[in-house]
């Protein structure tokens, strides 16, 4: 029956009683709470376990009234009879906390929660193991738990990251934590660390890739929802209204102080004519109602130039700063493969304290034979094959595109040195805005300002 209801009910129902007048046995409760929670069901059992107190005895005392009526009348129970004995069962000792407990259990704005928070769990934690799944799901390797590349522990930027995303009950506003620094520098994977190091991990929703195009200005909780269904889908044809059902019910309960829901934002530079600041505002506020807040990760100068101006003041912004690694990371990334970064010659070892740039030169040393082999034009070599493998299609520029538009630029740079680099006129320099539109190139132009 527990099966047969997971499967059918799933998008529908979200509580799953089993009311008992004898123990229903620990193996069989495992067995039923799992069935139904793979599904996003909640199992409530109200059995009769010999101590404290039986379940399903709280739940009669609980509502003592309706039990005095409905036995009396149906059963033929004597009224004083009844009323002594839920007063005896009201007077027991764990009465008050089990009674609590069950009425925490059937609360409208946290049924389905926990279930919730275990099968997104499950889906994210894979995704920031295996580097496939992450590809897909995020165009990008997020792999933070990966067994081979593991992230380079950063506690103090750790720290930071959960000063910035601390909620307390005086928290009125809707929060957003900003994550800023230059491209390559570990942003989105500090993010990931500090979710996947959580004893008690919130509900995560990472936004990244082809996933960034669900988002709608006018409908942030539909946006929320349609991720879910991608992550977590119901069995039904129309998941995200399954969600979206859920979503507004959890949303009717104060749940000030306590972190539910993560909604991360991830590269608003990478995406620059989407509308950042409307988009934010929505998911803020919804991510508040629903006990939560937003994180997004961004270039220092984009996010100052084209999305804070337009933040209202009713948001509580916080920002942290995000830089190269130091010498101690330093020495700890190499470490794997090996070497030192005083073996290296000063620019690469200057240039390998970008983290992305690190973990490429990490597997060339693993292939070449002295450390003095490592230069920083294969390192940028490699780094653009590897940024258009990670990211498939999402960039548009070819290898043979980039060393075009470079030697343009060079040229340009030539007949007048002192000539700034202007963001406005870089697609004069591209192929491939000419050949295939600027509007299917516009993203590449973090990776071209960068400078990489």
């Amino acid at each position: 029956k527990a099966a047969v209801a997971g499967h059918v009910l799933d998008d529908s129902v979200d509580v799953w009683a089993l009311g008992a007048t004898s123990a229903i046995g620990d193996d069989t409760l495992e067995k039923v709470t799992g069935l139904l929670e793979d599904r996003g069901v909640t199992f409530l059992a109200l059995d009769w376990p010999a101590c404290p107190l039986p379940p399903m005895a709280v739940l009669l005392t609980a509502t003592r009234n309706i039990s005095i009526g409905w036995l009396t009348k149906r059963a033929g129970y004597d009224g004083p009879t009844l009323t002594t004995i839920f007063s005896a069962i009201a007077s027991h000792p764990s009465y008050d906390s089990q009674a609590d407990r069950l009425r925490d259990e059937v609360t409208a704005a946290k049924v389905g929660l926990g279930a919730l928070r275990m099968r997104s769990d499950e889906w994210l934690s894979r995704r920031l193991r295996e580097p496939l799944p992450s590809q897909n799901a995020f165009g990008q390797y997020l792999t933070v738990a990966a067994p081979d590349w593991p992230a380079v522990p950063r506690p103090g930027l750790l720290d930071r990251l959960a000063q910035i995303t601390t909620l307390t009950l005086n928290s009125e506003r809707p929060v957003i934590a900003a994550v800023l620094g230059p491209e390559g520098v570990g942003k989105s994977w500090l993010v990931a660390h500090w979710w996947s190091s959580l004893t008690e991990r919130p509900i995560m929703v990472i936004v990244s890739g082809g996933r960034v195009e669900q988002l709608r200005p006018n409908e942030p909780l539909e946006s929320l929802a349609h991720l879910l269904s991608d992550q977590v889908p119901c069995s039904s044809q129309d998941s995200s209204g399954g969600w979206l059902r859920r979503l507004r019910r959890w949303k009717k309960q104060n749940s000030r102080g306590n972190l539910r829901f993560v909604i991360t934002v991830d590269g608003l530079n990478e995406r620059p004519r989407r509308p950042w600041a409307d988009l934010i505002k929505g998911l803020a506020n919804e991510a508040h109602m629903l006990g939560g807040l937003i994180i997004v990760t961004s270039r220092d100068a984009y996010w100052n130039r084209d999305i804070r101006p337009r933040l209202p003041g009713s948001l509580d912004i916080r920002t942290m700063e995000v830089d190269e690694f130091g010498d101690k990371e330093l020495v700890v990334a190499l470490a794997r493969a090996g070497a030192s970064p005083y073996a290296l010659p000063t620019k690469v070892r200057e240039f390998v304290r970008n983290p992305r740039i690190c973990a490429l030169a990490v597997k060339l040393l693993d292939r070449l034979l002295q450390p003095g082999e490592l230069t920083v034009d294969r390192l940028l070599f490699e780094y653009w094959r590897h940024r258009l493998e990670e990211r498939g299609d999402l960039t548009k520029h070819t290898i043979a595109d980039f060393e075009k538009l470079i030697r343009s630029h060079a040229r340009g740079w030539l007949e007048r040195p002192s000539r700034s680099f202007d963001r406005d006129e870089w697609h004069s320099h591209s192929g491939a805005a000419q050949r295939l539109g600027l509007d299917h190139v516009v993203n590449d132009v973090t990776d071209i300002a960068e400078g990489r």
